[in-house]
């Protein structure tokens, strides 16, 4: 009942680039994120409307839509593209980073609103040039371990600092997640929310709404990705790849992937990790230890396809593992 809804809303998207391309850029100028200046071009609105098209297949190709499938998937690859295309050349001249605003060739604050094209959106993957350029210049704005938003804000950003988590967790930047899940949990309120921004003295909130729904519904998704979450593509799983000795005590956890269900259990008692891991088909499965500790041995080694000190690959399926570390 809601396809002929959703439908409209993806031919919104196409007006939208096709105002776009009458004002010279991929979307007319906007204020849809007013914390990032005048109304102006931004990547925010065109990072949000291709992965909005990128929706629109699934929902189409679930539905048995084949021609709106086929319509949708060459409209997001195209402005994909675009996209890309006009971000390699920006970055390029700006002396490569992300700009905020093709219009606004210097790196500021703004550049955190892009963190969506790695969480939640997944339109870059982790291993890419820009992906990790766009973490490692947004941890230039993190003080105290909080992202600070310099732009009309001039305080913290919740849901940015939570989606900054995020892209250093699909990065692999475990200590640098640490870092931020402390700040997130230190600016919280007794019921586990936060306001948009938080003041850089006090902590409290500041500006914009709050309770933040948003911004609690992205640390329910950060704490479930701290335990299990895919790469960008869904052929590899990590397990465990943000959690610390206190939160393994003991998980007992199922969640949903892209390629089914998984199940997770664990118990730590000095330093080995029993693991319990029952997961679909993947190319990899990485196990990790806790964050800042190495593992020393893993047993049984039946289903250890190999191991370092950093990570596990194993099996696909169910595997029942002791790790032990340091």
């Amino acid at each position: 009942k809601l396809y002929p809804l959703l439908t409209k809303v993806a031919s919104y998207i196409v007006k939208l680039f096709d105002e776009g391309a009458s004002t010279g850029w991929l979307h007319p100028p906007s204020i849809s994120a007013e914390d990032l200046g005048l109304k102006d071009h931004y990547y925010w609105d065109v990072y949000w409307s291709i992965a909005g098209l990128w929706s629109m297949v699934k929902i189409a190709e679930a539905l048995g839509e084949r021609t709106d499938t086929e319509e949708y998937i060459n409209l997001a690859s195209m402005y994909e593209e675009m996209l890309f295309k006009d971000l390699a050349a920006k970055t390029t001249h700006a002396g490569f980073f992300h700009p905020t605003s093709p219009n606004r060739l210097i790196l500021d604050s703004g550049i955190g609103r892009s963190l969506v094209a790695i969480w939640p959106l997944r339109l870059l993957p982790e291993d890419s040039l820009l992906a990790k350029e766009l973490v490692d210049n947004a941890w230039k704005y993190v003080y105290n371990g909080g992202f600070v938003h310099k732009i009309i804000w001039r305080a913290y950003g919740s849901y940015i600092t939570m989606h900054l988590a995020e892209a250093s967790l699909m990065l692999g930047y475990r200590d640098r997640l640490q870092e931020l899940h402390k700040w997130l949990i230190r600016s919280s309120e007794p019921l586990g929310h936060w306001c948009e921004a938080h003041s850089v003295k006090t902590l409290k909130g500041t500006v914009g709404d709050y309770p933040h729904g948003w911004a609690s519904a992205d640390y329910i998704m950060l704490a479930r990705n701290m335990i299990v979450h895919e790469n960008y593509n869904s052929s590899i799983l990590h397990v465990l790849r943000g959690a610390w000795e206190k939160v393994l005590r003991e998980i007992d956890v199922e969640a949903r992937t892209r390629k089914g269900r998984v199940y997770v259990k664990t118990k730590l008692s000095d330093n080995v990790l029993e693991v319990k891991l029952s997961t679909p088909k993947y190319n990899e499965v990485i196990l990790y230890p806790p964050i800042g500790k190495n593992i020393v041995g893993i047993e049984p080694r039946e289903s250890v396809i190999e191991y370092d000190e950093d990570k596990a690959i194993v099996e696909s399926g169910t595997v029942e593992l002791k790790i032990r570390y340091d």
